[in-house]
């Protein structure tokens, strides 16, 4: 017989994720502080739980899709949470962007009730995820990782051993990190080039035929040339791309080690956040440095 699966934390991610486990075949256990958000789930054959602590008395595993690491404490320790109803050798997965030291200090508490814990950094949004195409950095326990990898394997079609506990959260933010810098300045380099006249698809063609290609200039300057910005929900949030590389630039002070580029990028992605607003997709980020340059890019007709 299959697991049973409890989910918690039904949001953008959590429900594609917690649908395609569902409709797997795994029994599946949600709850979501936002009634509306399980109703979905629910009306698929999903079993809707009042607490963490009930959907951890009805699972074999629980997965955790959720905002950051104080609340992944909080659902977990709470007195509601889903230590208070786990079974012993039960196993937490952490798909949230945490922040690594939190995420070792919880997995240190559930140890001492014999409850097991991993760490996943998510490497994709919702595209992959409504396919399962997620890559899965994972860090922990790698023997529970091989044991809930049947249920890992309806989201991912990837991952990668990082090694120790919170080191899944960790890669997966220095991956965010250099993805952020990547884009920020693939958006200095179109929006000169605009500015000054040059065609941007013209650009593109030299860029991506030699050693300034990167993801942002073969995906992201095409998508902005279409004036494709996405919607809210429709990709990465910027709150979130912010909360991924602030811990990376966290973990350059937990080192001892000086991060300037990547802090002059922290700093830039609040301004551009703070003047787009948080709940857009990082694909929205050119439409800032369009209103700084006074100038729209697009396709060459």
């Amino acid at each position: 017989m299959p697991q049973t699966v409890g989910f918690i934390g039904i949001g953008t991610m959590g429900s594609l994720m917690s649908k395609r486990i569902l409709n797997a075949g795994f029994p599946l256990v949600v709850f979501d502080t936002v009634p509306e958000n399980v109703r979905p789930l629910e009306g698929a054959g999903a079993t809707v739980a009042a607490s963490p602590r009930e959907v951890a008395a009805q699972s074999d595993v629980v997965l955790l899709s959720l905002p950051n690491s104080a609340i992944v404490e909080r659902v977990c320790f709470g007195d509601d949470g889903v230590a208070a109803g786990a079974k012993p050798g039960a196993i937490v997965v952490d798909l949230t962007s945490g922040n690594p030291p939190d995420t070792t200090r919880i997995s240190q508490r559930l140890a001492e009730q014999s409850i097991r814990m991993v760490d996943i950094g998510l490497l994709g949004s919702t595209g992959p995820a409504k396919q399962g195409k997620l890559g899965l950095v994972y860090g922990g326990d790698a023997a529970a990782f091989e044991e809930v990898k049947p249920i890992l394997d309806q989201i991912g079609d990837r991952s990668f051993n990082m090694g120790a506990i919170g080191n899944g959260h960790f890669a997966k933010a220095l991956n965010n990190l250099l993805g952020t810098v990547n884009y920020l300045a693939a958006c200095e380099a179109f929006i000169v080039a605009a500015k000054a006249g040059l065609d941007p698809a013209g650009v593109a063609a030299v860029i991506n035929s030699s050693g300034g290609k990167s993801q942002a200039t073969e995906r992201r300057i095409p998508e902005w040339l279409k004036r494709e910005f996405g919607e809210p929900g429709s990709g990465m949030a910027l709150d979130l791309w912010i909360k991924d590389v602030a811990t990376a630039c966290g973990m350059g002070k937990e080192t001892n080690l000086p991060m300037p580029l990547s802090t002059l990028a922290y700093q830039l992605l609040i301004q551009i956040t703070n003047e787009l607003g948080g709940n857009l997709p990082n694909n929205a980020i050119p439409l800032v440095y369009e209103k700084w340059a006074g100038v729209e890019l697009h396709e060459t007709e």
